[in-house]
């Protein structure tokens, strides 16, 4: 059996204000790649509009295709190529188009034939959400957050005590948060996906700061007469190789979708991967240490 990290015995708790100062520089970068780039890039999902995916017969221009679509009256279409250059995904706001997807997709593929007769367009796909409902999504999205958060703290409080709740929630604000300043860094899109993309990484997360706190519990049942911070240290050094490899075998799954997976995921599958590697980092590096900062500052009774 493979076996990672064996007699592990890293001072985790002893660097733990060198670990903290990476990730606040990580969520100042983040801070500032928003002001940046003026917040996030929302899709279609979230602002309203119109979403196309395109299969052309032979390979096409991006330029060629964005040409076409002016001369079709829409100026601001985000054209995106993927595969070997015959499909495209194109987002734009549809105000003057028909309301339906059905007589959408007629519009745009006779107009598409008129601009590029020689190269005829199979509409895949077409979504088309209103402003209105965009704005709802948005609102909904952000709530889900902010419920699993509050439900996780409740959760982890009760069957652990509060600081684990606290640093349990903690590091799931920072894995998002981190995760949010790369979907900004790369310019992806917020859409529903990438809001499930979020919400799975806030899981995986949970689920590893989960086991360092139940081997920290049941370290204090068996290693009573152990200072505090060695317990927290032996707990992250035991679990440490179980965390690894179970993150790892996720992320060459998730890299896999990346690589060979449709265009639709591709995003998914990308933010996916980003989320674990943090994750991972804030499992061994963020949640323990929190625990044993707030145990220094505020110790528990029988440990007065």
């Amino acid at each position: 059996m493979l076996q990672l990290f064996k007699n592990a015995h890293y001072n985790f708790v002893g660097r733990r204000y060198f670990i903290f100062s990476i990730s606040a520089i990580l969520t100042l970068i983040t801070i500032i790649s928003l002001i940046v780039h003026g917040g996030l890039k929302y899709g279609v999902d979230f602002t309203g509009g119109t979403l196309l995916e395109l299969k052309f017969q032979s390979p096409i221009n991006t330029d060629e295709l964005r040409n076409a679509f002016r001369n079709l009256g829409i100026e601001n279409a985000s054209i995106q190529k993927f595969g070997e250059g015959n499909d495209f995904i194109v987002r734009f706001e549809s105000q003057e188009m028909s309301t339906s997807a059905e007589s959408t997709s007629a519009q745009i593929t006779q107009k598409l034939q008129q601009e590029i007769p020689n190269n005829p367009a199979q509409l895949s796909r077409v979504e088309m959400v209103g402003p209105r409902i965009g704005k709802e999504l948005q609102r909904n999205a952000l709530l889900a957050i902010v419920i699993g958060m509050i439900g996780i703290l409740i959760y982890v409080s009760i069957r652990f005590d509060f600081r684990f709740g606290f640093a349990c929630v903690a590091s799931l604000i920072h894995d998002v948060l981190i995760s949010i300043g790369f979907i900004s860094i790369t310019n992806i899109e917020i859409s529903i996906p990438i809001i499930a993309a979020l919400l799975t990484i806030v899981g995986f997360s949970v689920n590893n700061s989960i086991v360092i706190s139940d081997r920290v519990r049941e370290n204090l049942r068996k290693l009573q007469k152990w200072n505090f911070y060695d317990l927290v240290n032996e707990a992250i050094n035991s679990t440490m190789a179980r965390t690894v490899l179970t993150d790892f075998t996720i992320f060459l799954v998730s890299i896999t979708l990346f690589i060979l997976g449709a265009a639709s995921i591709k995003q998914f599958a990308l933010v996916i991967s980003f989320g674990i590697f943090v994750g991972t980092y804030s499992a061994i590096f963020i949640g323990g240490p929190l625990v044993a900062e707030w145990e220094k500052r505020f110790p528990s009774r029988r440990r007065r």
